[in-house]
């Protein structure tokens, strides 16, 4: 349940975001969605990376701490709002 409410938010970011950036370069709420749909993805992929790195199959993958490096930034934002 959980993944398929995340495809469908991520997927609806960008689909939303990208049409109102092509009609209008300037607006910034077009430019956010576009921006929290990208988090969303390299957040997905951060986290996927980061298990197997560190508890699935440790050093079968390079760049671990990349990864986790970047599940700490695409999460950081949602962090901030108290």
């Amino acid at each position: 349940m959980f993944r398929s409410l995340t495809v469908a938010m991520f997927v609806g970011y960008a689909t939303i975001g990208a049409p109102i950036d092509s009609k209008a370069r300037r607006n910034t709420i077009g430019w956010l969605m576009v921006f929290v749909g990208i988090a969303f993805v390299v957040g997905g992929l951060a986290v996927g990376s980061t298990t197997s790195r560190f508890k699935t199959n440790p050093g079968a993958l390079p760049f671990g701490t990349m990864g986790a490096w970047l599940l700490g930034m695409t999460h950081a934002p949602s962090k901030a709002n108290p």
